[in-house]
């Protein structure tokens, strides 16, 4: 009886979860198509800085759409969320998914560095003992 309770009380529990899990996975691929629309704008500047770092963000935002939602019709949703959003959203999305893309390249970074160093002592440690 006391097992059916916890099977009871799990499945109570579990639904809400559920549905607060994909409503967050939904609003994270709402916001990626919003940088994903924020980026592609950037290819109207006159910088060709801009653009180009527009461009990357693009591919970037692209990517992580296309792993995490494959079947995704990216078309309709980007339509639907072009329809939605004025100037100052497209800028304040700039910023906002910017601010993301900085984070992210800086852990990139911080990656590399422990890469190289990591490749520096193997390389040391597969030098004979005459050589270090």
């Amino acid at each position: 009886m006391v097992r059916h309770g916890f099977i009871a009380l799990f499945l109570f529990l579990a639904s809400p979860l559920a549905a607060h899990a994909q409503s967050a996975a939904a609003a994270n691929i709402t916001a990626d198509i919003r940088c994903l629309i924020a980026s592609l704008s950037s290819g109207n500047s006159n910088d060709e800085t801009v653009k180009t770092a527009g461009f990357l963000a693009s591919l970037y935002y692209l990517g992580r759409l296309d792993g995490g939602a494959p079947n995704l019709d990216l078309e309709s949703r980007m339509i639907a969320e072009i329809d939605k959003m004025t100037p100052e959203d497209v800028r304040s999305e700039a910023a906002r998914c910017g601010s993301t893309m900085q984070a992210r390249g800086a852990a990139f970074s911080e990656i590399g560095n422990h890469l190289v160093e990591r490749g520096q002592k193997l390389f040391q440690q597969s030098q004979p003992p005459a050589n270090r």
